[in-house]
């Protein structure tokens, strides 16, 4: 339905885009940039985001160094007088150790601990290990790469068929591999 003389008709997506528009600014174009892949407008956002996410934390640990890691409220009874004070965790703690395992900034993320050692150790040792039965394997097919190529032949017992050929070709991988 067109009202007025230079009115247009919209479609409901368009209508949908301007109202995302005037409640987030910008937030069209990143919608677009994700739906379609375009990585540069999404690297960038990313790349905002986490820095964002960065200011804030220091914004966060700021305030909690300038209040202490205590907050009060004073107690007051029905007259309006107050009694006292309650003391309570700074309510920013929680949300700086949920920013800063967002972030990475753990003890464990940052092999810190004995416990991320250890784990980067293990993750060294397996790549390791990974590394030289990729070489050993590469050997083995360079040197003995025609077991692998060759037809199994046919066995003479019932039920052997053309398996052990084969296992003949795997057991000398694994000895391979052992080695």
């Amino acid at each position: 339905m067109k009202h007025g003389l230079y009115a247009r008709v919209v479609t409901p997506r368009e209508a949908a885009r301007y109202r995302l528009e005037q409640l987030i600014p910008g937030s069209p174009a990143v919608l677009d940039a994700y739906v379609s892949g375009d990585t540069e407008k999404t690297d960038g956002l990313a790349v905002r985001a986490m820095a964002e996410k960065v200011m804030l934390r220091l914004l966060l640990a700021g305030e909690i160094l300038q209040h202490g890691p205590t907050a009060s409220t004073p107690m007051i009874d029905r007259n309006g007088n107050q009694i006292g004070e309650r003391t309570t965790v700074n309510p920013g703690l929680k949300h700086l150790r949920w920013l800063d395992e967002h972030l990475g900034f753990t003890v464990s993320d940052l092999l810190l601990s004995r416990k991320g050692q250890l784990e980067s150790r293990r993750l060294a040792a397996t790549q390791e290990r990974l590394e030289e039965r990729r070489i050993r394997l590469a050997e083995f097919a360079t040197r003995d790469g025609y077991l692998l190529l060759h037809r199994p032949r046919t066995g003479t017992k019932r039920g052997q068929g053309g398996r052990r050929g084969v296992a003949v070709c795997l057991n000398l991988c694994a000895k391979s591999l052992r080695s």
